[in-house]
């Protein structure tokens, strides 16, 4: 026919229909995929932002050492592993007690324990109720500063990983201030006191690699 129209009436170089539908499905494939990938991109940074902001929070908390100078965690960043032991004065009392079990293979990989009672006044009335921190203290202990602040911070991560009110806490940090792991109950001293280096052991850039970064629940 002239023209190059077919016997249809249709253009001369339309697909047969079968074969356009096939090339839709597979369009629609491909931008399901790439919508999955594009979410899962969204999501990791969402997450990734998250724990960013949550960690640089907990940086800014301040504790007391032994003499009475106050430093943040981030200041303590490359000199500590800080573990900070959240709950009521008996679950305070109980983190203390079971780690001076470990005291020295603890302090010599640079645990320092930064117990926070959390009551219903604040927890300032309960702070005062543990041992005081001691001279001979100064590398295995410290006291929270601005308990308020404390509290929100850990109320926040209580409530964002459903931990049930009244339940203690600890969170476990690596020398580069980033979380290594957190859970419920009294800190797992003696594994600390085996998965942990000795702070002399490595030192410098390497002080960052001590431990994945991860909750343990």
């Amino acid at each position: 026919p002239r023209g190059g129209a077919t016997k249809g009436g249709g253009p001369p170089t339309a697909p047969p229909l079968d074969q356009s539908l096939s090339n839709l499905g597979i369009n629609l494939a491909c931008a399901l995929f790439f919508g999955f990938l594009y979410k899962r991109d969204a999501d990791g940074r969402d997450k990734q932002m998250a724990r960013i902001s949550r960690e640089e929070r907990l940086s800014n908390l301040k504790c007391e050492l032994a003499g009475g100078k106050v430093v943040s965690l981030y200041d303590l960043r490359g000199f500590s592993r800080v573990v900070v032991a959240a709950g009521d004065v008996e679950y305070c009392s109980a983190a203390i007690e079971t780690a001076e079990a470990l005291r020295d293979p603890l302090v010599e990989r640079g645990v320092l324990l930064v117990p926070v009672v959390i009551t219903d006044d604040g927890g300032i009335s309960g702070n005062a109720t543990l041992p005081q921190v001691a001279e001979a203290d100064r590398k295995f202990r410290a006291s929270p500063v601005s308990v308020d602040k404390w509290r929100r911070w850990l109320d926040e991560q209580k409530k964002e990983a459903g931990v049930a009110e009244g339940k203690g806490v600890y969170v476990g940090l690596r020398m580069d201030g980033r979380v290594r792991s957190s859970g419920v109950g009294v800190p797992p001293w003696d594994r600390f006191a085996v998965e942990l280096p000795p702070t002399d052991s490595w030192g410098g850039v390497m002080d960052g690699f001590d431990g994945r970064v991860g909750v343990d629940t």
